[in-house]
């Protein structure tokens, strides 16, 4: 018997996402009936989404300790000191990143949302996602935060800026949702 259902984690990646939605469309025609809902999404999205986003990281995790457990010490370091590839980012570094990679992977992404001590949501569009495909570059633009590797950062989807502290050194992160909960609900998926 396990003690680990795989299930309650796709749901919350479900319940995350449908909050996702919501934030990002909550100014279009489709939700004008639920104007009366906005005051309490205001009220809860941040602790909800954030509680959600939590849960999922450290089962994540979870299934990746055990993962981990089943592998030699050269495949663990092998997989430890290969950079992350553009198009595996879960997000990225802003500070204190690896050396040759501002790239962040899936346990990179989950043990820096469960250490952050802040967290900042931003919708993409100020929470109007029609507003995506119509709005000019620069209003895409996350002003005054930039890549550890200096490129701009475009917010075409819903991201999380982490910051704490590892060591007396200061982090900062972004995490890009989709692909974070993408990520989560395939190693979900994967566990036994």
């Amino acid at each position: 018997m396990t003690l680990f259902d795989k299930d309650l984690v796709l749901r919350d990646v479900h319940r995350l996402m449908l909050m996702l939605e919501y934030e990002a469309n909550k100014h279009g025609a489709r939700f004008e009936d639920l104007s009366w809902f906005n005051g309490f999404h205001e009220k809860f999205f941040k602790s909800e989404a954030a509680h959600l986003l939590i849960s999922i990281a450290a089962a994540v995790r979870r299934i990746q300790d055990y993962e981990w457990a089943a592998q030699s010490h050269d495949e663990r370091r092998k997989l430890l000191e290969q950079p992350t590839d553009e198009c595996q980012a879960i997000g990225f570094f802003v500070i204190n990143h690896r050396i040759g990679s501002s790239a962040l992977n899936l346990r990179q992404a989950c043990n820096k949302v469960m250490h952050a001590e802040t967290i900042e949501w931003r919708p993409p569009a100020n929470g109007n996602l029609q507003q995506v495909w119509s709005a000019p570059y620069y209003d895409l633009v996350f002003e005054g935060v930039k890549r550890a590797d200096g490129k701009q950062v475009l917010m075409t989807e819903a991201i999380v800026r982490l910051t704490g502290s590892d060591s007396g050194r200061n982090w900062e992160v972004v995490v890009e949702l989709i692909r974070f909960l993408r990520a989560a609900a395939s190693k979900a998926s994967q566990a036994i």
